[in-house]
């Protein structure tokens, strides 16, 4: 018997989702009409805004011990 969660491969399909969203925005902000040289800031401000609110919508390992 297994020891993985059922729900493993729709979390892992959702991840992969959720990574192809996340690129697609920061490129979508990478390219909006700006200074060249702002370019790789607000790739970077961006990847982390996104990365941080999708942390805060993932709940704790233990949240439901």
């Amino acid at each position: 018997m297994s020891d993985e969660s059922p729900a493993l491969p729709y979390f892992e399909a959702d991840q992969q989702h959720w990574q192809a969203f996340r690129n697609n925005e920061r490129y979508a902000d990478m390219h909006s009409p700006c200074q060249a040289s702002m370019r790789y800031m607000t790739f970077r401000d961006c990847m982390t805004r996104i990365t941080n609110n999708r942390l805060d919508h993932l709940p704790m390992p233990d949240a439901d011990n």
